[in-house]
């Protein structure tokens, strides 16, 4: 049997340049009208059809810089889209330390916190914040991430300072969905929806023509 040489490891992971992405003109348009509404855009599908690049592809089109990522678990809570406390290590410092503790050195921003942080440096900006996979967390957080989108601010508690946002910047929010479990009604009707169906043959040997430019003989597009 004729073998053929895989291509190389860093070619693969170039062709998920999000100038190779493919959209389709009624994904465009959700697209537009999220933005437009300053709503949340929630993408559901099957794993593998784009939902994740799709932030990267409205990054490289509007000129903004990489997506912030807040990848959700069974664990996850609201706050934890903003910041995290480290207090094992505060701990352990404790133990170790004489001297007073800087709480804020066991503070770190996550993607909403970053956005947010943003609009208050001196180039601000906006951001685009992807929540992957929100179906995989707790039945209330869907509504609380709303409810933190809409207040654009937030508080570190160990600390006791607040962060608010410029809302002239405010962040462009990309919720992804698998729909291993359905998502509140009352989360649905404040989000623009659209789900992306797996692509047919024709679909997808376009996507792969448009990632490997160097189709010739190549077993994945030849009939």
């Amino acid at each position: 049997m004729k073998t053929q040489e895989l291509p190389a490891y860093n070619a693969l992971i170039n062709n998920l340049d999000p100038k190779n992405y493919i959209t389709t003109k009624a994904l465009q348009d959700a697209v537009f009208v999220a933005l437009s509404l300053s709503q949340p855009l929630l993408v559901t599908g099957e794993p593998g059809t784009g939902k994740t690049q799709l932030s990267h592809w409205i990054a490289y089109k509007y000129g903004l810089p990489k997506p912030l990522e807040f990848h959700a678990k069974t664990t996850s809570t609201a706050s934890d889209m903003f910041y995290r406390y480290d207090a094992l290590r505060r701990f352990q410092d404790s133990q170790l330390k004489d001297t007073e503790i800087d709480i804020k050195k066991y503070v770190s921003f996550e993607a909403l916190g970053k956005a947010i942080l943003l609009t208050r440096s001196t180039k601000k900006t906006r951001s685009i914040i992807l929540i992957d996979e929100i179906d995989k967390a707790p039945r209330d957080l869907p509504n609380d991430v709303l409810m933190e989108i809409e207040r654009m601010s937030f508080t570190v508690k160990e600390t006791g300072k607040t962060y608010r946002a410029d809302k002239n910047y405010r962040p462009i929010v990309v919720i992804t969905s698998n729909s291993e479990k359905n998502l509140p009604d009352a989360f649905l009707r404040r989000c623009v929806y659209f789900h992306i169906v797996f692509p047919d043959k024709d679909h997808l040997i376009k996507i792969i023509q448009c990632r490997f430019k160097d189709t010739d003989n190549n077993p994945l597009v030849s009939d």
